[in-house]
Formats: C-alpha cells, structure tokens, sequence
C-alpha cells in the first residue's frame, strides 16, 4: 500500500524563470498604486468588483458607496449595508493568511526571497484609518482592524503583491479582487453592496512610508479632509501651523501625549534642543559626544488629571572638517538595548560605538583616516 506524500514534501523549492522575470513588475504594479494621488477611475472600479463577485460565485452588488475621504465612515452606514461578505482568514488576519496561503504551496526560504524584494520596491503605508479619533462607542475600530476581513486597501499592498505574484490556489479570492485596488485606494465589500475609497489628492510620506510633514498636511482628501501627522503620529493642527523656531520647549514637555511629544521633539530639533535644553554628557570621544536629555513628568493623585511619564532621549553630537570648514551636527540615537536590535553596540554607553553602529559600520572596522 502506497504512503501518500505529506504536502509539505510537494512545495516548490524555487522560482521559475518566468517568475522571476516577472516579479520587478509585479513589485512596479503595487509601487504605482500605494503612491497613486490620481483622481479614482470609478467606472472601471466598479466593472472590476462586480467581475470579481462574478468569479467568487456571487450576485453582483446592487449598490456602490463611494467615500471621499475615510471621515465619511459611520456607523450608520456599515448598518444599512449589513451583511458583510468576509474575505478567508484566520484570526491574525488577512495579511497573515496571505501569508500562509505562500508557504503552503512555496518552501520558506522562497517566500522570504520574495518577501525581500516586495519590500525593497513597495512602501508599506498606514492606513490612513489609524489616523482616525475613535469616538466613545469604538465602532471605528471594526473599520480599522487589521483582522477585519471585509476590507482590502493599499496599506496591505505588500501582502497583496504576493499574492499577486504567487497566485496560489489560496490566494484565488484576493487576486480576483486585486484589480480593483487599480483604480480606489481601498474597498469594504457586503452581500449587496460594496464601500470605494476614493484616493487622497496629497501624500506626505517620511523615509519609513509613515504619514509626515512637519509644515503641512501629511495627508488631504478631495472632500477637503486633512490629517496632520509626525513621523505617524497624528497632532493638532496647531502644532504644524507653528514654526519650529516659534515652539516653546516647555510647552511642548507639558504636553500629555507621550508619542505627540516625541514628533514635536523631532521638529523642533535637536541640534535647537541641545541649545536650549539641559542635558548630560553620557560618553565622549574625541571631539563627539554621546548626550542624554531627561524631561521629567508629573504625578498627579487628583481625578480627571492625566500623569506625565518622564521622558529620556539620547542623541550623538558629532564634530568634524571639511572642504568647507568646521562642521556639527546632532542625530537621535536609541536609549535602550531594545531599541538597538540585534547588531547593537557592546557597550551603548559608548559614544564611539554607538557613532559606528549610527555610521553602519562593522564593529571589528578600523578606521585609517576621517576627514
């Protein structure tokens, strides 16, 4: 009597040639619609998800919603549009299935290959639904969460990719609506009725694809809807209206919010903040040093009044010449060995150490001569 081979002896050990010819496009594709400002093509949109009800065997949706901006989500409408169709997925959610859906047919180390080089192309953007304020009922949150799976939107373009790419036998429901995402920034799809976003008309992304602008809105909707954000941290308009030589530093360590603090800190800068703020010398080499700022918080027993913690931040202040001159600057650094990862200093009280480990260099490097 024959053993039948156990499924995970039958997945592919690599890429075919085809595949891997194809995967820059794939991986230009999902760029293209991450950072797409361009005005929705709504007609095409709905062709597209009604031909992907079509594939999944079910009616196609009597009605289409279309929001300008995510502020136009409700309560209300999620109701009337009720029953939900839900995408297949596990409780970690859609993101992970898709995941699980590759190592099911691929082995790991070709699903991370394809992983890598899907990052390395694609942004991995928030959704600008993070950036909403959850009122008292928390409804938002079922709009929000990650394990809420009747929602497809560009913030999953990474997990989408490989779907698109791989196509497996469990990536079948995703990649029949993956056409959709062309043309609307995201989709919540019901029994009878499907939700388009419209795309924001500006986006400003910082270096790691969060939300960001220190002087304008990071993200503004066609309805006119804007979000200020830091770095991702949404804040107050005021604070982005307010230049960052006009920022009081006392007023913004009052401030409650530790992560709104954290942004305010990044725009009012630290080479101003060592100008203006106490600071201690941790470790110093040669002409730099390795500085530490403590903020101290406030306690406070009295109901309805919010305790601040105490806030530490540590930054590199280097010293050096060039062709021009005499040079400074200030860069933030990591505090605690946590925040260092893996390759970390031996000693991050060093501030040789910590300035290699900040130049991305070995830590067996010699340096010959620096200029």
């Amino acid at each position: 009597m024959s053993r039948t081979e156990h499924w995970m002896n039958k997945r592919k050990g690599q890429l075919t040639r085809r595949q891997e010819a194809d995967l820059p496009r794939i991986c230009e594709r999902w760029r293209k619609i991450v950072l797409s400002t361009e005005p929705s093509n709504r007609k095409k949109a709905q062709e597209a998800v009604g031909a992907a009800y079509k594939l999944c065997g079910k009616r196609r949706p009597h009605e289409f919603v279309w929001l300008d901006s995510p502020f136009q989500l409700s309560e209300k409408l999620d109701f009337r549009l009720r029953p939900r169709l839900r995408f297949p997925h596990r409780h970690a959610g859609v993101d992970y299935d898709i995941y699980l859906g590759a190592v099911r047919f691929y082995k790991g180390p070709v699903v991370e290959h394809t992983q890598r080089v899907i990052s390395a192309s694609v942004p991995a953007i928030t959704s600008p639904l993070r950036l909403l304020p959850l009122n008292d009922k928390g409804w938002i949150q079922q709009w929000v969460s990650d394990t809420d799976g009747n929602r497809l939107g560009s913030d999953r373009a990474r997990a989408l990719a490989l779907a698109d790419f791989l196509g497996t036998e469990r990536h079948a429901t995703f990649k029949d609506f993956i056409p959709v995402l062309e043309h609307c920034a995201g989709i919540w799809i019901y029994e009878k009725a499907v939700v388009f976003l419209e795309r924001p008309r500006i986006m400003n992304l910082d270096e790691l694809n969060r939300w960001h602008s220190f002087n304008a809105p990071a993200v503004e909707y066609r309805d006119g809807s804007i979000v200020h954000a830091i770095h991702g941290v949404r804040l107050p308009q005021q604070w982005i209206d307010t230049p960052a030589d006009q920022l009081d530093v006392g007023q913004l360590m009052r401030e409650e919010n530790t992560e709104i603090r954290g942004a305010l800190i990044a725009k009012y800068g630290f080479d101003r903040l060592l100008r203006n703020a106490h600071h201690k010398i941790v470790s110093k080499y040669r002409k730099n040093s390795l500085i530490e700022f403590k903020f101290p918080g406030r306690v406070w027993s009295a109901e309805g009044r919010r305790s601040i913690p105490t806030m530490r931040l540590r930054a590199l202040h280097l010293k050096w010449c060039d062709k021009t001159g005499p040079r400074e600057t200030v860069l933030p650094v990591p505090r605690t060995l946590r925040q260092f990862g893996d390759n970390r200093p031996t000693n991050i009280n060093s501030c040789e150490q910590v300035r290699r480990w900040t130049l991305g260099w070995p830590k067996e490097a010699m340096a010959v001569a620096e200029t």
